[in-house]
């Protein structure tokens, strides 16, 4: 992803203060669904937002983030990961195939 010009960033370890900046001045967000993505609240009108998650039965209800950015291009990426390493689905780990992954990335940054 760096080399399409993305950011990594570890939110957990931003200021409030860096974190709203970081979401207010940012034209694409990319990472996994969770509770930093609640951040999308300080995003401008139409920044492309690409929460990662599960996409198994009523795990893919993701209907949280059109909610708190009604003005922003979100765009759900689900994974059909069996996510079996948790109990709870939301804390799994998933594997982003990087070929098919880049080539969704850059079709939603291409415009």
């Amino acid at each position: 992803m760096q080399e399409k010009g993305f950011e990594l960033v570890a939110t957990e370890l931003l200021s409030f203060k860096e974190q709203v900046r970081l979401f207010s001045e940012a034209d694409i967000i990319v990472g996994p669904s969770g509770a930093a993505f609640a951040n999308i609240i300080f995003c401008q009108p139409g920044t492309k937002v690409i929460p990662l998650s599960l996409g198994e039965g009523h795990f893919a209800d993701l209907s949280l983030w059109p909610k708190l950015g009604p003005d922003l291009d979100i765009i759900i990426y689900l994974m059909n990961e069996s996510g079996i390493d948790h109990a709870y689905k939301w804390f799994s780990s998933f594997v982003l195939e990087p070929i098919q992954f880049g080539a969704f990335i850059d079709s939603h940054i291409e415009g």
